[in-house]
């Protein structure tokens, strides 16, 4: 955790990348279960998605493209809030916040990645019919 203060890694220019890069993904994983779901290509097992779909496709694009904004959001506002200098003279409430927002976008790595293989998954199945 403390290569995140020191190497400064929550910069607005690194939020913004991740953020762009997750809202790519999302939009190609959005237009390929789309595609797939209309084809009868498979059945969507997500079952919050499944159910916004079978309500309205436009509800389940509001939801896939709104819900990953939210954390972004929380971390632009909050990320001046933890740059530090020396991390063993901040106190436990600090740390806390340090942790928390660091964890955040971590997670928001790691669902970037995960959507590269949420995607890949897509295509492999529309264009070849290989279902992982």
């Amino acid at each position: 955790m403390y290569a995140f203060m020191t190497q400064n890694l929550l910069t607005k220019r690194n939020i913004l990348f991740v953020l762009l890069l997750l809202t790519a993904l999302n939009l190609a994983d959005l237009i390929t279960t789309l595609f797939s779901l209309n084809a009868g290509l498979y059945e969507e097992i997500n079952t919050i998605i499944k159910f916004l779909y079978l309500q309205s496709p436009v509800v389940m694009a509001i939801y896939k493209i709104v819900i990953p904004l939210i954390p972004f959001l929380f971390l632009l506002k909050y990320r001046k809030s933890i740059q530090v200098e020396d991390y063993s003279r901040i106190g436990n409430r600090e740390k806390i916040k340090t942790i928390v927002i660091s964890s955040i976008f971590l997670a928001m790595i790691w669902s970037t990645i995960f959507y590269v293989f949420v995607v890949l998954h897509n295509l492999l199945l529309i264009f070849f019919g290989i279902s992982l």
